[in-house]
């Protein structure tokens, strides 16, 4: 009987790792993210609509990244109501909360005793009550669905006791879930690279297998196959890049410059310093790692932790010898798995990206660093609960999410209204970097769209501005303009540049429940510089 109520306490606890998100989601308000509407919607939209042929750049820069990790969000913003969307993606979310248990639980090799169970809820509600965990709640943001592999590829490596030795399956699936989640996003491969620089670090020292290692290779390679080979031979056929327009120096597509696009905003200027004061500024609210301002305490928490229980190993033996000293939970080989990963995943990304979005799968792995590094500087699981439990609290208090925009729920997600449908097939071109693609699923399947200006502006002497010159110069219906203001004087340039001017008196506009938009006619300039 105490093993049936123990089990339904563990279902009714996970029941409300997914809960207590979805109704965040609804308390919070309906996601309005800038990269929401730029990309999120219309890739998934243009990928199932067959609108890649058609279209231009229309989502700037991010026009061609996999659409799949933001397909399930794209279907429950089309199908369901607004609430009811919100609410499921903050349930999805609440999946990276069950896998915590699972790991935190499988680290303690599921034993018994209120303690465990306590120490185990408290890791789990440190992660769910993260800085960029809370903002990502019930939004269409894929870095809480990407994170779901990479939490399910640590599982698979731990929780092995004594001298057992870890199968070759287990490698085998934790490098398909790593993979995967590097096939959904590029920018996963930064854990993907965490756990190879993990295993061969521990390789010397607990004698890992070759036949392991290569499944673990062997895995991430069908892994990235499975969940980013078909994009990537997409892109590879239509452009000669499978990761356009990335990194074309390499693969030098004829349509973009041989050159590799990188954000380089939030790059440290010194990757020791960085990774050492990038907690401390995080606590204090300071954000060198994002646009938005946030506050976040638990990397300092498990910096300061790791750093002690590392520091307090060598006078770990002599510690157990005492009464009333409890042995740890956490085997040594655990212990190292989990600090090693964090560490290099944590190193890799600030070197790659320092892009605070990129790292949740280190915010959600806090709490458990801050557990097994407890369990090397305190004796008993009693004070772990104690001191782990005031660290969850304090967070929970000091924590301030970024705010990524949302607005009130109500009857239509984006409520598109006053969309010209009358005239006939017309070519949009979208002159700004705002975020106007969200709106092409509100025209008709038969208007086109070519984006002018953005974070990837054409001129009509590049490859892919040859291209739009072919489409304006091929479209024999209607052309007009697309932004969410009038256009300012380098816009119209550009227009200019692309042998168009605007049609004076032309311009209307239309609404979303987040933006005004307008558009106005455009006409071909004369040779002489006059409208035709």
């Amino acid at each position: 009987m105490e093993d049936l109520n123990r089990s339904w306490g563990e279902i009714l606890w996970l029941c409300f790792c997914v809960a207590a998100p979805g109704g965040y989601a609804i308390y919070a308000g309906q996601d309005a993210n800038w990269d929401q509407r730029n990309y999120h919607i219309y890739t998934v939209y243009s990928w199932l609509t067959g609108r890649g042929t058609v279209d231009l750049a229309a989502a700037q820069i991010q026009t061609w990244l996999n659409p799949a990790p933001h397909l399930i969000q794209y279907l429950l913003i089309r199908n369901a109501p607004p609430v009811v969307a919100g609410a499921l993606m903050g349930a999805l979310a609440g999946l990276n909360g069950v896998l915590l248990w699972t790991l935190i639980r499988k680290v303690q090799n599921r034993a018994g005793g209120w303690t465990t169970r306590a120490l185990a809820s408290l890791v789990v509600l440190m992660g769910l009550t993260g800085s960029l965990f809370l903002s990502f709640v019930g939004t269409s943001f894929a870095e809480y669905i990407c994170s779901l592999p990479i939490l399910a590829g640590l599982i698979s490596l731990i929780g092995h006791r004594g001298d057992e030795q870890v199968s070759n399956r287990a490698f085998l699936v934790s490098g398909l879930c790593l993979g995967a989640a590097s096939g959904l996003k590029l920018t996963n491969l930064v854990y993907g690279l965490g756990m190879s620089a993990t295993l061969l670090t521990l390789w010397p020292f607990l004698r890992f297998r070759l036949g392991a290692l290569l499944s673990f290779a062997a895995g991430a390679g069908v892994g990235f196959a499975a969940f980013g080979g078909y994009w990537a031979i997409k892109l590879w056929l239509a452009f000669g890049n499978p990761v356009f327009p990335f990194f074309n120096s390499i693969f030098r597509s004829a349509l973009y410059p041989p050159e590799n696009f990188t954000d380089a905003r939030f790059l440290p200027a010194s990757l020791p310093t960085a990774m050492i004061s990038y907690p401390v500024a995080w606590f204090l609210g300071v954000h060198p790692t994002s646009e938005l301002p946030f506050r976040e305490p638990r990397f300092a928490f498990a910096a300061a932790l790791l750093l002690l229980a590392i520091c307090a190993m060598p006078r770990r033996p002599s510690l157990a010898s005492k009464s009333g000293v409890e042995a740890p939970l956490t085997t040594p080989r655990d212990f190292w798995l989990i600090a090693l990963f964090f560490l290099f995943s944590y190193a890799i990304w600030l070197k790659q990206f320092g892009i605070q979005r990129y790292a949740l799968p280190l915010e959600l792995l806090t709490g458990v660093i801050a557990l097994v590094s407890l369990e090397r500087l305190l004796p008993t699981a009693r004070r772990r609960v104690l001191a782990l439990g005031f660290l969850v609290a304090f967070a929970v208090v000091w924590t301030r999410p970024p705010d990524w925009q949302r607005v009130p729920y109500d009857r239509d997600w984006f409520g598109i209204v006053g969309v010209d449908m009358s005239s006939r097939p017309t070519l949009y071109l979208l002159m700004s970097w705002r975020p106007t693609a969200y709106a092409i699923t509100a025209f008709r399947p038969d208007d086109s769209f070519v984006r002018l200006g953005g974070n990837m502006p054409l001129e009509p002497d590049t490859a892919m501005g040859r291209l739009a010159l072919d489409r304006i110069g091929a479209h024999r219906g209607p052309i007009r303009t697309l932004a969410m203001e009038p256009l300012e004087d380098a816009e119209r340039d550009r227009l200019g540049r692309f042998g168009m001017s605007l049609t004076p008196g032309s311009c209307k506009e239309f609404r979303s429940r987040m933006d005004v938009f307008q558009t106005c006619a455009a006409q071909a300039i004369s040779s002489r510089g006059s409208p035709q």
